[in-house]
């Protein structure tokens, strides 16, 4: 499956660096994608952009990229891993020292984080998730992996 939508206009610019917010130029990218390469494995991208101009001077406020990936493979009826892994990306002129040239009160980032869990049911409503997060510059977390429904023969967790 693809998706594929794309907008220009005019939009308000709510982050000034200084004074109210005011119209500026935008233009808006959104574009999906769904492969099913295996049984059993689908994949989901995304990627979206948003870009806002200055009216009079056509000069960027800023840029907004996000990336997302997500990995979903069924291995059994029980067993499942999910991974998805997202880059954000603003780029924008502001500057703590001289925020009065800015066009936007939006820093420049870069961010990637990624997650993984883990699936394992036994029988509906019964089942163990464990969970690996990781947001840069942080380390990998790993949560604590939980079962939900009976104990006992039914009910297995996963090592952390």
């Amino acid at each position: 499956m693809l998706s594929t939508e794309i907008n220009w206009g005019q939009a308000t610019n709510y982050d000034t660096a200084v004074g109210p917010p005011v119209l500026a130029k935008a233009n808006n990218i959104q574009f999906q994608a769904t492969v099913r390469p295996v049984k059993g494995l689908t994949i989901d991208n995304t990627y979206l952009m948003t870009r806002l101009r200055d009216v009079n001077t056509n000069a960027n406020m800023f840029n907004n990229h996000i990336i997302r990936s997500k990995w979903n493979y069924q291995f059994t009826r029980e067993l499942s891993l999910r991974v998805i892994g997202r880059y954000n990306a603003v780029l924008s002129n502001y500057n703590p020292a001289n925020p009065q040239f800015a066009l936007s009160s939006l820093p420049p980032a870069k961010n990637f984080n990624a997650d993984i869990l883990l699936t394992y049911f036994v029988q509906p409503r019964h089942g163990c998730l464990s969970r690996l997060q990781q947001q840069s510059p942080e380390p990998y977390q790993s949560s604590s992996g939980r079962c939900a429904g009976k104990s006992g023969a039914n009910a297995r967790s996963f090592p952390q």
